[in-house]
């Protein structure tokens, strides 16, 4: 159902017909596979998408095999669905590239190679635009880690905490504040009293109405250890936080 008003109108009728197509015709005829798809009729989307290999740009080259890959997939033909993934990637690179990288690393993932989907991951990561590179670092960081590569995991983790996301001002703006008086605090007696009285949390005068100190107390720490270790933990949930709002 709906397919015949798909096939009969516009000025692709017949994607089996010869001769070559301009960039208007092979456009329209990518909507209307992709619409295809969408209402489930892979068969027929699949051969809308065939008479796009080699036809026009190299980036509708690239989307129909992206296409035909979707349409096995669906229809339960995994090799062939891997076989167009795989050509897809490489093919001349496009704005599509990563995406058929990542396609061919999930389908690597599924068959149990997770050294392949690594590599195929970071091939997808290089090419990727900076919104979608923190979801496959992400990726990458899972796979090293279930590769036993920790030092690789971490690294990948800490690109995925900082890709796609805003810089974290204040979270730096917060580092820099607790980490000075921290320090101030540490080299000099009358600094720590200085800072300990201004900041801290002193219950009598929260009583008399100081309910600020409740907050301050933050910037204040009882050596050195405290104060490293809060601000590792500061360095690492920081910029999620202050991503999320």
């Amino acid at each position: 159902p709906g397919a015949p008003s798909l096939l009969d109108s516009g000025p692709v009728s017949d994607p089996n017909q010869a001769g070559p197509l301009d960039h208007a015709a092979a456009t329209d005829l990518l909507a209307r596979a992709d619409a295809l798809v969408g209402s489930g009729e892979f068969a027929i989307a699949e051969s809308y998408y065939g008479r796009l290999i080699g036809a026009g740009a190299a980036t509708t080259h690239v989307a129909a095999l992206l296409g035909i890959a979707e349409c096995r997939y669906r229809l339960d033909d995994e090799p062939g669905a891997r076989a167009a993934w795989e050509a897809a990637a490489g093919a001349p690179e496009t704005a599509l590239s990563w995406l058929a990288w990542k396609r061919l690393a999930a389908d690597r993932v599924r068959a149990g190679d997770l050294r392949a989907a690594l590599d195929a991951y970071r091939e997808a990561e290089s090419r990727a635009p900076a919104d979608e590179r923190a979801e496959l670092a992400s990726r990458l960081g899972w796979l090293n880690k279930e590769l036993g590569n920790g030092n690789a995991a971490e690294r990948a983790f800490g690109r995925a905490r900082r890709s796609g996301a805003p810089t974290p001002l204040v979270t730096w703006a917060l580092l820099a504040i607790t980490i000075g008086i921290g320090f101030s605090s540490i080299l000099s007696p009358d600094s720590q009293a200085f800072w300990f009285t201004l900041l801290g949390l002193d219950k009598q005068a929260v009583a008399a109405g100081e309910s600020y100190r409740l907050f301050t107390v933050v910037f204040v720490h009882a050596g050195l250890i405290h104060l490293v270790s809060n601000m590792y933990a500061l360095y690492l949930v920081g910029p999620l936080v202050e991503g999320l709002y």
